[in-house]
């Protein structure tokens, strides 16, 4: 599918890009099931001194975050004319969410709180996008508004910095715990294999760097989805930056770093989950 602005302008790369970065904010629902399993298995291994996790708060956070998510990348799918864009089902609940997220996480910052709540902006983006018949004059508004400017940024820099400064940090940090909670039961059992079980002893070893490595494995996922937030903004801006003389060749020289971005990030997280 192209994207059409006018019958002098062929924004294809818009698409293409807005089709690489969809993988990744599907797979934004399993790091946040994955965050859960996570604190399952660091309170397993919990010693009888340490203190429980709080594995609650990501049953409660999750909703929200994912809602938050979607608009993103609803917005971007509305920007390449793809057939998923529906902004009635993206602004449903979304200004219900920066409460939730105070009730999930009652030390969770003011800023934090506005950044959640621009996702709302998106969705009205993605409305304007929609009935904008993807004209370039009306579409350069839209992205305009959308952008904002460095005194000023508009939603999509504030989601963008929600997701990766708060909802993506709160994963990796739950995954960090979750480490720390292995390392101290790994050290003081190891002591118990090897004066009681000695031949258990390997088998427990091997199991122990299984489960570093697949820990740092979905760290690498969460910095590859913290990546494509980063393509994101970046492909953004030169929208922004071009958009009052869009030229498809230039976009495609322009885009093509981001759409490789895009695509790895989505590729890995879909390895790690």
């Amino acid at each position: 599918m192209t994207l059409v602005l006018c019958s002098c302008v062929d924004l294809d790369k818009v698409n293409e890009f807005a089709k690489a970065s969809q993988a990744a904010g599907t797979a934004f629902k399993s790091i946040t099931e994955e965050g859960s399993l996570s604190c399952g298995r660091a309170a397993a291994h919990r010693l009888a001194d340490e203190e429980a996790p709080d594995c609650e708060f990501y049953a409660k956070v999750a909703p929200g975050l994912i809602k938050i998510n979607d608009a993103l990348f609803a917005y971007i799918a509305g920007l390449g004319k793809l057939a998923s864009a529906d902004p009635s089902k993206v602004a449903d609940g979304l200004k219900d969410v920066p409460a939730q997220l105070k009730l999930a996480d009652p030390k969770i910052s003011t800023d934090a709180q506005s950044k959640a709540k621009a996702a709302t902006g998106l969705a009205v983006a993605l409305a304007k996008v929609l009935t904008s018949e993807y004209r370039q004059h009306a579409l350069a508004k839209v992205i305009e508004e959308a952008n904002g400017d460095a005194d000023h940024p508009g939603p999509i820099k504030e989601v963008i910095a929600f997701l990766s400064d708060y909802a993506a940090e709160k994963y990796d940090q739950g995954l960090r715990e979750e480490r720390n909670y292995e390392m101290v039961y790994h050290t003081r059992r190891v002591h118990d294999f090897a004066a009681s079980e000695p031949l258990a002893l390997e088998l427990f070893q091997q199991q122990y760097q299984a489960d570093l490595a697949r820990i740092e494995l979905n760290r690498t996922a969460i910095a590859k989805y913290r990546q494509a937030l980063a393509a994101i903004a970046s492909a953004h801006q030169k929208l922004y930056d071009s958009r009052n003389a869009w030229n498809a060749k230039q976009l495609a020289t322009a885009l093509a770093p981001e759409i490789l971005q895009v695509a790895d990030a989505g590729a890995s997280m879909k390895t790690a989950f």
